[in-house]
């Protein structure tokens, strides 16, 4: 009886685990050097944008992704580069960006409601993505600091591909 009662419980505890297991917590879209875009990036990056008042727009997240890309690419040219931010420089972009987000949602408190949690935890949660991005706009900057393209160069550009021949994105 007692090994009925163990062979029942352990496939009731199978049956249960196999069902868990169908769930997906997470899933990675896209990968750049061995560094991973998880579909959870992409989701929050999406839910940032619609909170900024923009319209529901699923092709956004093309975008949004391609972003993301090019930010994870420039951020690992960068460690090859040892191009560095200050922690400075990271905490004045934070605290830009705090301070832009409580006066969008009317104050801390009702930023606090929204998300769901502390401003600092928020602010926390941040820091990674900032540090990534300050670093990325470091490295852009090396690379196009000695490119120049004069107006006549524009001109002619637009003049040799001519509207039609541009493809829509």
């Amino acid at each position: 009886m007692k090994k009925f009662l163990l062979i029942t419980c352990s496939l009731v505890c199978l049956v249960f685990v196999a069902q868990a297991q169908k769930k997906v917590l997470d899933k990675v879209v896209a990968q750049i050097g061995g560094n991973p875009i998880l579909l959870s990036e992409l989701n929050q990056q999406y839910t940032l944008y619609l909170n900024q008042g923009n319209p529901d727009n699923p092709t956004v997240k093309c975008y949004i992704l391609q972003q993301m890309l090019a930010q994870k690419l420039l951020k690992q040219q960068a460690e090859i580069d040892s191009i560095v931010v200050e922690e400075a420089d990271i905490d004045n972009e934070l605290d830009k960006r705090m301070r832009y987000q409580i006066q969008r949602a009317g104050g801390q408190e009702n930023l606090e409601r929204v998300l769901g949690r502390s401003a600092l935890q928020y602010k926390d949660e941040l820091r990674p993505e900032i540090r990534e991005q300050l670093i990325s706009n470091k490295m852009q900057g090396e690379i196009t600091k000695n490119v120049t393209i004069t107006p006549l160069e524009v001109r002619r550009y637009f003049e040799t591909y001519k509207k039609d021949s541009l493809p829509d994105i």
